[in-house]
Order: structure tokens, then C-alpha cells, then sequence
């Protein structure tokens, strides 16, 4: 038996843009629900930004900041949370933190995890085009 996990936040990235593509209006309670959460999840560092943290905080940050914005909630929290992406972004490789995106427990108890920068930092890239996109008129 394998017991997989997503990195928190993964699932709700596709279902928010479903719902926001159109066609899935039986998505539009789901998306809210999921939108909520993720807006009370919200963690303030006390220097002006806030992020997501579920054991990977720059790969949770773009999956959250994603789902906010496929359902329309821009607002001062996704850009402060932009604002956190970016201050995290390495200076020198232009990247983000190579993350768990997916973990799996193996029968023998064994536990796995896959983690890759490319992927946490294509969906930050991802999160701060749809910020700034969503941001100018």
C-alpha cells in the first residue's frame, strides 16, 4: 500500500482554475470554501508580508496565492504575499527553495519525498504574473 500526500494547497490550484476558466459552475461553492480557508491561513510576519507554510513556504505561498486569485479575491493579501515571493527569490539563481511537493509512505513504512526547485519556482513565477497581471488596469 502507498499512502501519497500533496504538498498543501497543490489540490486546490486546479480546482480554483477550473472554476475560473468556466464550464465547472458547480465549482463556484468549492472554490469559495477553499478561498476562505486559505485567506484564514494566512501567517503575518510582522515586517509587512504574509505567506502560507505547510512545510514548504515558497511552494505553499504560490499554490495559495493561485487559488486566491483564480477565484477573484485579489487584495492587499495576495499582493502582500506577492511582496513575499519576491523578497524570497534568490538573488543570484533567480530561483526559489527546492520544496516537498509530494510525499508517499511506503509499505514498510518507509517515507519519500519528491522535492524540486524548478517546479516551486515555475509556480512562483506563476503566482507573481497572475498578481501583477490582475494588478494593472
Amino acid at each position: 500500500m502507498l499512502l501519497a500526500v500533496l504538498s498543501c494547497h497543490q489540490p486546490q490550484t486546479p480546482i480554483s482554475r477550473a472554476y475560473r476558466e468556466g464550464g465547472a459552475d458547480g465549482l463556484r461553492a468549492a472554490a469559495e470554501i477553499l478561498a476562505d480557508d486559505i485567506e484564514a491561513e494566512a501567517i503575518e510576519d510582522g515586517a509587512g508580508f504574509v505567506h502560507w507554510d505547510k512545510g514548504a513556504p515558497h511552494l505553499n505561498t504560490a499554490f495559495a496565492l493561485l487559488t486566491l486569485l483564480n477565484t477573484g479575491r485579489h487584495s492587499p493579501l495576495t499582493d502582500v504575499g506577492a511582496a513575499y515571493l519576491e523578497k524570497e527569490q534568490d538573488p543570484k539563481l533567480d530561483t526559489w527553495d527546492e520544496e516537498v511537493f509530494f510525499m508517499a509512505r511506503l509499505e514498510g513504512g518507509q517515507q519519500v519525498c519528491w522535492v524540486c526547485a524548478a517546479l516551486t519556482t515555475a509556480m512562483a513565477l506563476e503566482a507573481l504574473w497572475e498578481d501583477e497581471t490582475i494588478s494593472r488596469p
